[in-house]
């Protein structure tokens, strides 16, 4: 699926990002590559897991229909 796909593009650019850092900048420098690449794609397949389990316009619409049955109870219930 799409997050087997995303991690082997992932690795791929990581090991390829590190080799280049590693011969033009040496080993340090391939490592703070590496830690960044690796931060990023943590952030990456959280993004991807929050698209797939959230539902932006049905959590959206919940909460429409929420704040509008409190409205009525509190416009009722001020009489």
């Amino acid at each position: 699926g799409a997050s087997e796909g995303y991690e082997i593009m992932v690795k791929s650019a990581q090991m390829q990002a590190t080799s280049f850092v590693a011969k033009k900048y040496g080993v340090e420098a391939a490592e703070l590559a590496r830690h960044t690449a690796g931060a990023t794609t943590n952030f990456g397949r959280t993004a991807l897991t929050a698209r797939r389990v959230v539902n932006v316009k049905k959590l959206a619409k919940s909460a429409g229909k929420q704040m509008v049955k409190e409205g009525i109870k509190t416009t009722v219930g001020v009489k």
